[in-house]
């Protein structure tokens, strides 16, 4: 298999039309963890890269609160406890998913993301409610896609599990950061 800018355009439009099988057949490949935990560094850089490139285009006043340094660390925080919340909520469930499963697919939902910040952006210049618009279907797409590849890399029958899953994992995420707000006194 040789990566190069048409296998990822055809994996990223392969996405759309098929998310569960491109999920399946990102776990096929059986990454070795480093190479995983390579993407999702990369993954994190192109979307810091793609936030400031945004930013330049429509300022909204975060690209000088936000250091490149600041946001991969919040970026790479997010991400990662993400995938954790996927993997315990998942597990709970009786999910059979390792780290490096959930990495991969959260990490690709993140390309997906990227990829689709483009059009988002060309929206907002053009016409700022329809940018708005699709603002919002973009993160109805991105949860429905994270159900998908939970469904995938936990090997769950029914999408139900998944949908629990996720909102397990929200609920987790959301309890753990008031925990943690809390104890600093916010």
């Amino acid at each position: 298999m040789t990566l190069n800018t048409s296998f990822l355009w055809q994996l990223i439009l392969a996405t759309f039309r098929d998310p569960d099988e491109v999920a399946k057949g990102l776990l096929a490949m059986n990454l070795p963890t480093r190479a995983v935990w390579l993407l999702f560094g990369l993954t994190v850089i192109s979307s810091v890269m793609m936030f400031f490139g945004t930013e330049l285009l429509l300022p909204t006043g975060m690209g000088s609160v936000l250091t490149p340094f600041l946001l991969t660390v919040m970026m790479a925080a997010n991400l990662g406890i993400m995938s954790l919340a996927m993997l315990g909520a998942g597990r709970a469930l009786e999910g059979t998913a390792r780290m490096d499963q959930i990495v991969l697919l959260m990490s690709w939902t993140q390309i997906i993301l990227i990829a689709l910040q483009i059009p988002q952006s060309v929206l907002a210049l053009a016409i700022p409610a329809l940018g708005s618009l699709f603002s919002l279907i973009v993160i109805g797409y991105a949860l429905w896609l994270t159900v998908r590849f939970i469904k995938v890399a936990h090997g769950f029958e029914t999408t139900g599990r998944a949908i629990a899953t996720v909102v397990f994992g929200f609920a987790g995420i959301t309890f753990g950061m008031i925990i943690l707000l809390a104890l600093l006194g916010v």
